[in-house]
């Protein structure tokens, strides 16, 4: 077996920084880890947490780098909060007045396991969940670039090798790390180079009830958010031997001036598909089986838009997202929501779980939720409960090398033209 995967969850350390967890993650490939995809909503204990803030952080890592992404959108009142922070750290957390709560540093261990120091921290035994990648064929890295403020090519260099696959998080802030700000913005996306998927979501700082938006699409290349219209776009020219070069062919809003940050994780080594299915609409329990053919997978990334679907690709109001992450045995995953419009402070929402999905269009109801199972040639989502909503779901199955290499598209996100 040349690619390992190892997914789960655990409970953030309570002391005061620096707070190590030593060997908190056991991956059991007794051999260094090659990567570490790092989440959280922002909450002590798994299933509903609503009527309150919508949080979350996401972060990569490798043994050598680590850049992590986190926002929250509040209340004041009837007056939103909200504020995002991104940094060289396998993992941050920031609430919606733009306090920094918890972050840390990875240490990749030669037994396999990984220690997570916290340089800050507070006392919330929030649960963090994990996918780790590791195997002899696989290679990783992490490279942070920066977006054009016009149209034209940008080559991203960095990355060390060829990829072909890859995962990016991002904001739309310009500075140097570690860097905030008000406005909570972020974007998540993923590529085999020839299916690509992005969720991008969006939430005014300081608006009198609630103003927000979101955007999540397939097979379109660079989409991002500017605003409520606003939009970026680029398409992928080619795969480099250290990179790959985009064409930006729409730049609009905050964009034009502010050349937004974003982090790549790139991947080679690893066979990998990228995709959509409609979810079923029969009660469960119910199982979606999808074919990943010349594909063993061993890890699967899923994630859902709440109810859109990958013919909704405007922009759209309220933003909404659940991530899942698996590696067949294991799986787990976080949703947030932040609806628009709302005279009140009750506006935000979050979810967690060990499992995949705790997806819930209807805040505080879990309106369908699946266990995955990793096969040779395919994958499957088993649902229970399931609703009668046929919601697409995007997927990034990662398994043995041997496939052949892509392309590459990619998508990202920036924010309010203010």
């Amino acid at each position: 077996m040349t690619v390992l995967a190892n997914a789960g969850s655990f409970a953030k350390a309570t002391g005061a920084a620096t707070a190590t967890q030593t060997g908190i993650i056991s991956t059991g490939f007794g051999a260094q880890p090659k990567a570490l995809i790092l989440m959280c909503e922002i909450a002590t204990s798994d299933q509903t947490a609503t009527g309150g803030p919508a949080a979350h952080a996401f972060g990569f890592s490798t043994p050598s780098a680590a850049r992590s992404f986190s926002g929250a959108s509040g209340a004041s009142g009837i007056t939103t909060k909200a504020y995002k922070r991104a940094a060289a750290k396998a993992l941050t957390i920031v609430n919606a007045t733009g306090t920094t709560l918890a972050e840390c540093d990875a240490t990749f261990n030669s037994d396999g396991t990984i220690d997570l120091a916290w340089t800050t921290n507070d006392s919330n035994a929030y649960r963090v969940r994990y996918l780790a990648l590791g195997g002899t064929s696989l290679s990783a890295s992490i490279v942070e670039w920066a977006s054009l403020t016009a149209t034209g090519s940008k080559s991203i260099t960095g990355a060390g090798f060829q990829p072909n696959a890859a995962l990016t998080i991002g904001d739309d802030l310009d500075n140097a790390l570690p860097r905030g700000g008000t406005f909570e913005t972020h974007m998540f996306g993923a590529t085999d180079g020839t299916n690509s998927w992005a969720m991008a979501g969006w939430t005014q700082d300081g608006a009198v009830g609630s103003t927000t938006a979101r955007i999540f699409i397939i097979d379109d290349g660079v989409d991002a958010l500017a605003d409520n219209t606003n939009r970026t776009h680029a398409t992928f020219t080619s795969w480099d031997s250290d990179g790959m070069t985009l064409n930006y062919d729409v730049v609009q809003g905050w964009q034009t001036t502010h050349a937004s940050k974003h982090a790549t994780l790139f991947l080679a080594g690893a066979t990998v598909k990228a995709g959509k299915f409609s979810k079923s609409s029969s009660s469960g329990p119910v199982t979606d089986t999808i074919s990943t053919p010349s594909l063993q997978p061993r890890a699967l990334i899923l994630a859902m838009g709440g109810s859109l679907s990958a013919s909704d690709s405007a922009v759209q109001n309220s933003w909404e997202h659940s991530v899942g992450l698996s590696d067949g045995t294991n799986s787990t995953s976080t949703w947030s929501a932040y609806a628009h419009n709302q005279a009140s402070s009750a506006n935000g929402n979050a979810e967690g779980g060990d499992g995949w999905g705790m997806i819930s269009t209807n805040p505080g109801t879990i309106n369908h939720t699946g266990t995955a199972s990793l096969n040779n040639g395919s994958f499957a989502i088993t649902w229970n409960p399931n609703d009668a909503s046929a919601t697409d779901v995007f997927y990034l199955a990662i398994g043995e090398a041997g496939g052949s290499a892509f392309p590459w598209i990619y998508y990202e996100q920036q924010r309010q033209n203010r």
